[in-house]
């Protein structure tokens, strides 16, 4: 049975799931910010998870492996700690989570990004090409 909690989030995210589920759909969540939209993107990864999949059988219809785009470095950059955190909340792996920092340059300018930046864009793009992510 669930609590009143997981009833509210279920009520909220019917509409995603009932789009998930339609052959040939192609959702787009519009609306959420901020933390709100992290929150709502951390619900729907918990999807997946053992301790929900009683109450909503869609493991296998989302997606475990998400892209997700942001118009800039500082959306993206508190986007990430905000899912972070309620991955955190939700007892998802942390670890799964990758970020790819913009250049913060234009590419045809001569100076050379930071090594520690083209590290964490390195890691990423082998995260993703590993399927760890």
């Amino acid at each position: 049975m669930n609590n009143p909690f997981q009833a509210s989030c279920d009520q909220l995210l019917t509409p995603v799931f009932e789009a998930l589920t339609t052959p040939g759909a192609q959702p787009l969540v519009l609306g959420p910010h901020g933390p709100g939209l992290a929150f709502i993107l951390s619900l729907l990864r918990t999807t997946g998870n053992e301790a929900s999949a009683s109450a909503r059988p869609l493991d296998g219809v989302i997606p475990h492996h998400w892209l997700i785009l942001t118009p800039t470095q500082d959306e993206a950059e508190s986007l990430c700690r905000d899912i972070a955190f309620f991955f955190d909340f939700f007892n998802l792996p942390a670890d799964s989570l990758a970020f790819f920092p913009d250049r913060g340059q234009a590419p045809y300018e001569a100076d050379a990004p930071s090594i520690d930046l083209v590290t964490q864009r390195m890691r990423t793009l082998f995260q993703l090409q590993t399927h760890r992510p």
